[in-house]
């Protein structure tokens, strides 16, 4: 279900409220709509990003060894980590528009670019979403590929290490987890890099290329 709250929610007076909804069309409006939910969900993403970071990796490479940590969470998972905040601190500097210039499509276009292999061609060159979206899970593949190895390590480390149990589970009941398991957080980035499509097919009444077109 849609957030029923936009960026102009955000807007400090009353009168700067009435002025952006005046100026608004249709496009502006589902616009709108689209970048306030898919801020909120990026910045909660990123929030669970940074307590993985804080709260398991980093306290594992101290206590453990770097290459557990990174057999877990991949060399990926930091660069992935800024990525996001990039996007999140991006999409929130688009709340006041302009629409036309900049727009949150040509920001997904160079977020998903900036880490590609295609991230030298012209945008002209980009033939369909699919094609950006592939980008997307290539950047991603390595911690794709590594999650069910990582499920196995841990199950492993913790049967054969007490030590290594009782760390995940100290960690799991650090208030910042809200009583998660290390299992679902390590999901996390998974759930977030498919939920794009999701995310823009409900929020635009047309396919998430055109949404890119048009914007």
């Amino acid at each position: 279900m849609l957030l029923e709250r936009f960026f102009y929610d955000e807007l400090p007076t009353e009168e700067e409220k009435l002025q952006l909804k005046a100026r608004l069309s249709k496009t502006e409006f589902n616009y709108h709509q689209a970048a306030f939910e898919i801020y909120i969900t990026e910045a909660d993403f990123v929030t669970d990003m940074q307590i993985i970071k804080e709260v398991f990796l980093e306290p594992m490479e101290k206590q453990f060894s770097k290459h557990l940590s990174q057999s877990i969470f991949t060399e990926n998972f930091i660069p992935l980590l800024k990525v996001h905040q990039a996007m999140q601190a991006n999409i929130w500097s688009l709340r006041d528009g302009p629409f036309a210039k900049d727009g949150l499509g040509d920001l997904f276009l160079k977020q998903v670019l900036a880490a590609s292999p295609w991230r030298h061609l012209p945008r002209t060159h980009i033939s369909s979403f699919q094609s950006a979206q592939a980008s997307v899970f290539e950047s991603y593949s390595p911690y794709f590929i590594n999650y069910p190895a990582a499920l196995q390590l841990i199950e492993k480390k913790k049967k054969e290490k007490e030590s290594f149990a009782h760390f995940i589970k100290n960690c799991e009941q650090h208030p910042l987890c809200r009583k998660l398991k290390f299992e679902s957080f390590l999901l996390k980035p998974i759930q977030r890099v498919m939920k794009y499509p999701l995310l823009i097919r409900v929020c635009i009444p047309f396919s998430p290329f055109e949404f890119f077109r048009v914007l």
